[in-house]
């Protein structure tokens, strides 16, 4: 009734008379943004939820004001009696009251110049986004700190087993040890921070930290030596994910060496300390920091595959003295959580410019309650933050940690205006309609963001509610396509709510998306040196088999 822009209907954000208004203070632009209210409280004490569709730029100030909303008996919500003093002028002998005065005057001057008169105004605020500096710092910095200490060597390593023809699809299952530079307090196991110096920064401990990984060789890694991929576990799981199906047909059928590292901070062993969290939420930092150190981690583990002096100089990389890896080619494969951290990943990587992210998304603060994986946690939550309220807000506040460890906070700098010292990046991001643990209006929020262009038509008839899918992204003009890439493949499932709930009707196509075969020639022309975006889709929407 009050007509905020939905979902569906992103373009009204933009409109004159939007109820709801976001305004850039730097370009004087409105930014777009899609309202819904928290359906995860009683109807009685629902919140307003107000989500950028494209995320907002760092170091900018917003100013949101919002007019003419109604309750569900269309009647207008008052402001609170504090901002009506601020909007009607009424002088109050509070002095800190008095003390805000000024800048919201500047607010509402904004606003005027705008469009957006004041007298109808039931609240408005600014806020500033963190700096790239304060979001992704301590982990450039670690980056560069750690590559610095290891100068041109290759990062020791051991080998601690290998099995031959694991399966039909791999010769060869190579498993070791490599050492990191830790930068985290103690051993850096589970719980543990960073450990900081005298300027604020993440400090280099004496010992390394020892991470483990997992390579498979496939079978066609001979007479050709196999591309190399770094692959991403999904939520709290290990490097083993990368023995499975997700990966198996694609490392078969187009000759790819997967080798894997668990991420830690989450990663399986890291559960305890999650639920821990969850009890305390004063404790979020133990997660985002270990998570840092974990994508360092990868990023070694990428150097030893690359390296001439890392993993082909072992005997289990060679057969009969040649070896199995071609260590021109390396590239980043994640799914699930191992695309939501992937991005953060990617944005920082020296050692590889091109990475798939699968079954995508970014921002938990969003992601959570649109996930089926989180009805487990949250009743952890709920019994030490029973209120609802609470509860989002508390998501929202520990998001700013988390994009220090998640592609939300890296986003802008994965495809666009790398970070010092770093490549730019390509990217293929990949989702499903109806994705039970991921949400694809997260992913499209991604789109917008890397500046990824879109494969359309998005769906078949019938198969949204309205224009849920793909506003603002701009469609691939022509094949075979150079730049990064978005794909959302449609294998049946139930539409996604448009709320901030999970779907949970019927099959959850989660894990569909890797294993399609379109899929795979897909990622296959996407995986090289100069790779391209086929249209495996032949200009219809993409569809593809329940597994």
């Amino acid at each position: 009734m009050s007509g905020a822009p939905p979902l569906t209907d992103i373009e009204r954000s933009l409109a004159a008379d939007s109820p709801i208004v976001i305004l850039d203070t730097r370009t004087g632009k409105r930014w777009p943004f899609w309202a819904e209210v928290d359906m995860n409280s009683a109807p009685s004490n629902r919140a307003l939820i107000i989500r950028p569709a494209t995320n907002f730029i760092e170091g900018h100030r917003y100013v949101v004001a919002v007019r003419r909303l109604v309750d569900g008996a269309d009647q207008l919500l008052a402001p609170s009696p504090a901002f009506a003093a601020y909007r009607d002028g009424v002088c109050t002998t509070d002095a800190t009251f008095e003390a805000r005065r000024s800048h919201l005057e500047t607010l509402f001057a904004m606003l005027q110049r705008a469009g957006v008169a004041r007298d109808d105004l039931q609240i408005a605020w600014d806020f500033t986004i963190a700096s790239g500096r304060g979001i992704a710092g301590r982990m450039l910095h670690i980056r560069d700190d750690a590559f610095r200490f290891l100068g041109g060597r290759a990062p020791g390593f051991m080998v601690t087993s290998v099995e031959e023809n694991p399966s039909p699809a791999f010769r060869r299952r190579v498993r070791g040890t490599f050492e990191v530079p830790l930068y985290l307090t103690g051993d850096g196991s589970p719980g543990q921070r960073f450990a900081f110096d005298a300027s604020g920064l993440p400090q280099r401990r004496p010992q390394p930290i020892v991470a483990t990984f997992t390579c498979n060789l496939p079978q066609t890694a001979t007479p050709t030596p196999a591309r190399m991929s770094l692959y991403g576990h999904g939520l709290l799981g290990d490097q083993g994910e990368v023995n499975g199906s997700l990966v198996r047909t694609m490392s078969a059928t187009y000759n790819v060496a997967y080798c894997a590292t668990d991420l830690i901070g989450m990663a399986e062993e890291d559960v305890p300390n999650a639920i821990g969290i969850l009890q305390d939420l004063s404790k979020f930092a133990t997660l985002a920091d270990r998570v840092q150190q974990g994508l360092l981690n990868v990023l070694f583990l990428g150097r030893l595959m690359r390296h001439a002096e890392g993993f082909t100089s072992h005997p289990a990389f060679r057969l009969d003295g040649a070896p199995l890896l071609k260590t021109d080619e390396l590239y980043y494969d994640g799914n699930s959580q191992g695309a939501i951290l992937g991005g953060a990943l990617c944005a920082v990587a020296r050692d590889f410019r091109r990475c798939v992210l699968a079954e995508a998304g970014m921002n938990y603060s969003t992601l959570l309650q649109r996930s089926v994986d989180f009805d487990l946690y949250k009743l952890v939550l709920d019994i030490a933050y029973p209120d609802p309220f609470v509860q989002l807000l508390a998501l929202n506040v520990v998001q700013m940690q988390w994009d220090r460890s998640e592609t939300n906070g890296y986003a802008q700098h994965l495809t666009r205006k790398p970070y010092p010292h770093t490549p730019r990046h390509t990217v293929l991001l990949l989702g499903a309609v109806g994705d039970h643990q991921v949400s694809e209006f997260a992913l499209q929020v991604e789109a917008r963001t890397i500046g990824a262009v879109a494969h359309v038509p998005y769906v078949g008839p019938g198969r949204e509610v309205g224009g849920e899918h793909g506003w603002g992204i701009a469609p691939i003009v022509s094949y075979p396509w150079p730049g990064s890439a978005y794909f959302l493949w449609d294998t049946g499932a139930e539409l996604s709510p448009l709320g901030n709930l999970p779907p949970r009707i019927g099959h959850d196509p989660h894990d569909d998306t890797p294993k399609i075969p379109a899929v795979q020639a897909l990622k296959d022309a996407f995986l090289h040196p100069q790779g391209l975006v086929n249209d495996v889709c032949a200009g219809a929407p993409c569809t593809g088999p329940q597994f």
